[in-house]
């Protein structure tokens, strides 16, 4: 014992045995760094730091919360009349049009993860002085195995190697020392185990679970299936022929107003639901209601009075500057100022509308008990029905349509998107007063109308005169500025405009729509989408925002608490155990 006791002295005095046990101990950090790595808890624990980071956290927040998604839905539905009609447009090209965007998306954010956080964490591993400290003396092999021959060819090293032999932690560490690969074993073992387990777990749990929350919200991919496998041909042929149903005009003219808002009011949504599932032609409309966030707009509907439009139309005095203005104005300024406006208005104008009543008793009426007992048990809905497939005038109409070479693309995009959807759009944007006053000072209000007149006006203004023909239209008439209206019932001004809509053939319109808007329709087309969430991501110009403080906020600041917190926990657990073991 005297003897070992002199040899380790001296070897302690000597600054190449210090070299020598700090090289064991860096080799000990090594070994406990390697064990941590490899074993499970150090990863869950770390994934689980992941999980529970506060800024993932935020981001599934605001992901969840209904600010955001309003926020989400205002930038969907802020967009132009032209924008939201090309959207509806978009049905037959949404498939191709979500699968670009998933794999575009998520292979542009993953990679972008991937390679920030490897090389970041690569960086950060490298520039730490322990990390620093590591790898020179793991760099620097060939001085210890100077130092090594030198105590070797020494009889005091003979003895100390021999002692360290008969030891079984001696014994332990040497045969770590000498199992151990030279530094590039080491670094490739970490950068092979701990880097691609944490980086896999991080890419298959964390983002695989984000991207999914993102999916399973959206829930467009249900909505299109819906939509495309719906009864669209059954839905399009009821909605053209309620207007020329006696019984329905009946109905709908002996049904007051008061009695239909009362009816909406006082009826519960559990009602409304229950009759709609109990439909077999609602299917489409439910999974709309449900994905559409019915709740709210139900809300707003309730809420908002009639009286707002009213107002509206009573404070507008451009009614008398309509002609003038649709004579003097071109086509491209009303695209431009389309293109222009900002799309905040117009869905605030939509949202506030009281003609979104309209919408909600269209959906209800179509859907009432009574509407759909009564067509489906009267057999006059039947000879209607037969009447309308064999050819009626609803029939003659669309023979016209179908006979003419440049509206096949109108009516596959009539097929493809909801039809439902269509109506009520264009049935609120057309009685919205942002729709109305783009139409009294813009000239694409001719080609705007004339397509309103020719395609809905044995439908939509049928409906419009017969169903608030008690109430609406009467308020209407009677108010001196709802000029608009009048002229184009009785007014001398209407003549000129059904001159021009009679003189205008379907297939100068056509001509127009198709080249004047099919290369803005074709580009929404192709970066536009119908899913709530993956649409904004996709489309630069209502989603710079969000794409932006997911960039800048959501991924830099998870990235770098994610390096900044699991780092320093991980080093200072290895610091910590390098100096127990020491």
């Amino acid at each position: 014992r005297s003897q070992s006791d002199d040899l380790l002295a001296r070897i302690r005095t000597r600054s190449q045995s210090d070299d020598l046990l700090a090289r064991i101990r860096t080799r000990s950090q090594s070994d406990d760094l390697l064990a941590r790595i490899r074993t499970r808890s150090q990863s869950d624990d770390l994934l689980a730091r992941i999980r529970t980071r506060s800024q993932s956290d935020d981001l599934l927040a605001r992901i969840r919360t209904r600010s955001q998604s309003d926020d989400l839905l205002a930038r969907i539905r802020t967009g132009s009349h032209s924008d939201l009609l090309a959207r509806i447009r978009t049905g037959s090209q949404s498939d191709d049009l979500l699968a670009r965007i998933r794999t575009g998306s998520q292979s542009d954010l993953l990679a972008r993860i991937r390679t920030r956080s490897q090389s970041d964490l690569l960086a950060r591993i490298r520039t730490r002085s322990q990390s620093d400290d590591l790898l020179t003396r793991i760099r620097t092999r060939s001085q210890s195995d100077d130092l090594l021959a030198r105590i070797r060819t020494r009889s005091q090293s003979d003895d100390l190697l021999a002692r360290i032999r008969t030891r079984s932690q001696s014994d332990d560490l040497l045969a770590r020392i000498r199992t151990r690969s030279q530094s590039d074993d080491l670094l490739a073992r970490i950068r092979t185990g701990s880097q691609s387990d944490l980086l896999a777990r991080i890419r298959t749990r964390s983002q695989s679970d984000l991207l999914a929350r993102i999916r399973t919200r959206s829930q467009s991919d249900d909505l299109l299936a819906r939509i495309r496998t719906g009864s669209q041909s059954d839905l399009l042929a009821r909605i053209r022929t309620r207007s020329q149903s006696d019984d329905l005009l009946a109905r709908i003219r002996t049904r007051s107003q008061s009695d239909l808002l009362a009816r909406i009011r006082t009826g519960s949504q559990s009602d409304l639901l229950a009759r709609i599932r109990t439909r077999s032609q609602s299917d489409d409309l439910l999974a709309r209601i449900r994905t559409r966030s019915q709740s709210d707009l139900l809300a707003r509907i309730r809420t908002r009075s009639q009286s707002d439009l009213l107002a509206r139309i009573r404070t507008r005095s451009q009614s008398d500057d309509l002609l003038a203005r649709i004579r003097t104005r071109s086509q491209s300024d009303l695209l431009a100022r389309i293109r222009t406006r900002s799309q905040s208005d117009l869905l605030a104008r939509i949202r506030t509308r009281s003609q979104s009543d309209l919408l909600a008793r269209i959906r209800t009426r179509s859907q009432s008990d009574d509407l759909i007992a009564r067509i489906r048990t009267r057999s006059q809905s039947d000879d209607l029905l037969a009447r309308i497939r064999t050819g009626s005038q609803s029939d003659d109409l669309l023979a016209r349509i179908r006979t003419r070479s440049q509206s096949d693309d109108l009516l596959a995009r009539i097929r493809t998107r909801s039809q439902s959807d269509l109506l009520a759009r264009i049935r609120t944007r057309s009685q919205s007063d942002d729709l109305l006053a783009r139409i009294r000072t813009r000239s694409q209000s001719d080609d705007l109308l004339a397509r309103i007149r020719t395609r809905f006006q044995s439908d939509l203004l049928a409906r419009i005169r017969t169903r608030f023909q008690s109430d609406l239209l009467a308020r209407i008439r009677t108010r001196s500025q709802s000029d608009l209206l009048a002229k184009i019932r009785t007014g001398s001004q209407s003549d000129d405009l059904l001159a021009k809509i009679r003189t205008r053939s379907q297939s100068d319109l056509l001509a127009k729509i198709r080249t004047r808007s099919q290369s803005d329709l074709l580009a929404r087309i192709r970066t536009g989408s119908q899913s709530d969430l993956l649409a904004r991501i996709r489309t630069r110009s209502q989603s710079d925002d969000l794409l932006a403080r997911i960039r800048t906020r959501s991924q830099s600041d998870l990235l770098a608490r994610i390096r900044t917190r699991s780092q320093s926990d991980l080093l200072a657990r290895i610091r910590t155990r390098s100096s127990l073991t020491c």
